[in-house]
């Protein structure tokens, strides 16, 4: 969708056109021909780069994103020479695009204000602008009128998007998408993992019920990797809606624990189940949740350090193509060893971020994990689907931001054994 903006028209319009975008999904202000492309570039005629009118210091830096909440996670700047034929007349200008990839510090945040602001600021310094907006953002353009001609055309573009898990592998891990699909290639897959280029993965548990926690967790700019409960009133729901955001959804697999007076909840393996029960018990919580790409135990301190137990859990993944995360609730567990013999790619838990439930205990603990991913080139946390673990995670931002450490899903942190 496209929206031209002229200054004398009010500035209020700009967000009743905004508001229109959002809420109708189309917006139509003006219009301004985009750049032909058709025409063969002639090496000999000269580049027009077009004027530019000068902008107010607060547009060129950071801080007029800083004032209004976002931090800038990546900032790149591009330019295109692009061909106009008019009648007899060709000429070749110039346009520069800047892209802003921002971060929100408050998870009801949107672009919408910024933008809106950013469109009155260019109005009042004369600009003439084009807005449009797509599921990924905005685009912005400052109009300009070809030199000797009537001919106007969009010299100048900013590009604006917010972080999310979707577009993150994009802008901060610089991987590369591929071509028919929703995979990443990793131009430097050579340095991951090393503390060079450290990543860590966080894990949340315990999806499935009701909790003032989720739409803030789902909102979370940085990809989270989401385990989910069976058979639990919103559990699809929200293996669904954490898909549709971006993060990754696991099996969070109900197993028994060491104190039999806890209950695992609905879908749970325990010892005195026979091989094939546990094998239906697991089947039947997996084609619960058909996006699960993979598995982490809940409870389970018991059934994780049998033998036996986990040969037929680990099994059904091996079958099924999936991965496990040993939780890492006993240090007996042979999660780990049972894995690596049956080639089920695994990984195990390094930290529990929210043991307690005070926020600065649990930024501490993700301090902790940080330290962990840059000493060792990566690192495992896990916390749960709490209102107090959601406001230490967007408290910690800015510091994670900062650390040199980047997150990711944890399918990316798995040893990969030898299959038969």
């Amino acid at each position: 969708m496209r929206a031209a903006l002229r200054k004398e028209k009010s500035w209020i319009l700009v967000a009743v056109g905004l508001m229109a975008m959002g809420c109708f999904g189309f917006a139509m202000l003006g219009f301004v021909s985009q750049p032909q492309t058709d025409v063969i570039l002639d090496s000999s005629e000269e580049i027009v780069v077009l004027d530019e009118l000068e902008l107010p210091a607060e547009l060129d830096s950071n801080e007029f994103w800083q004032t209004r909440g976002f931090l800038v996670a990546d900032y790149g700047e591009s330019q295109k020479i692009y061909v106009e034929q008019i009648q007899e007349q060709v000429i070749q200008w110039k346009q520069k695009t800047e892209t802003w990839i921002l971060v929100p510090q408050e998870f009801t945040q949107t672009l919408y204000e910024g933008v809106t602001e950013l469109v009155r600021i260019l109005l009042e310094n004369d600009y003439e602008v084009q807005l449009e907006q797509d599921e990924m953002g905005f685009t912005l353009g400052a109009i300009s009128q070809l030199p000797g001609t009537n001919q106007k055309v969009v010299g100048r573009v900013w590009r604006l998007e917010m972080l999310n898990p979707t577009n993150h592998a994009r802008y901060r891990l610089n991987y590369v998408p591929l071509l028919g699909g929703r995979e990443w290639y990793d131009p430097q897959a050579g340095r991951r993992g090393t503390p060079q280029s450290p990543v860590m993965a966080v894990i949340i548990d315990d999806w499935g019920y009701d909790s003032q926690a989720v739409e803030p967790l789902l909102n979370y700019p940085f990809p989270l990797t989401l385990a989910i409960l069976p058979h639990l009133p919103r559990s699809a729901y929200s293996a669904e809606r954490g898909l549709e955001r971006g993060h990754h959804i696991i099996l969070h697999q109900p197993m028994e624990p060491l104190d039999s007076l806890q209950d695992p909840g609905p879908g749970a393996v325990r010892l005195s189940m026979t091989d094939q029960e546990i094998v239906d018990q697991i089947m039947d919580n997996l084609q619960s949740l058909p996006m699960a790409v993979g598995m982490n135990n809940h409870m389970g301190s018991k059934a994780t350090s049998d033998q036996r137990v986990m040969g037929q859990v680990l099994g059904v993944l091996h079958d099924a193509g999936l991965f496990f995360i040993d939780s890492y609730t006993s240090p007996t567990s042979v999660a780990a060893h049972t894995a690596e013999a049956l080639g089920v790619p695994y990984a195990v838990n390094d930290l529990f971020i929210d043991n307690s439930n005070d926020v600065d205990e649990i930024m501490a603990q993700i301090r902790r994990g940080l330290n962990l991913a840059k000493r060792n080139g990566q690192a495992i946390i896990i916390g749960h689907v709490r209102p107090r673990t959601a406001s230490a995670l967007w408290r910690m931002i800015p510091e994670i931001m900062d650390s040199g450490v980047e997150l990711v899903p944890v399918s990316t942190l798995l040893v990969t054994p030898a299959r038969d």
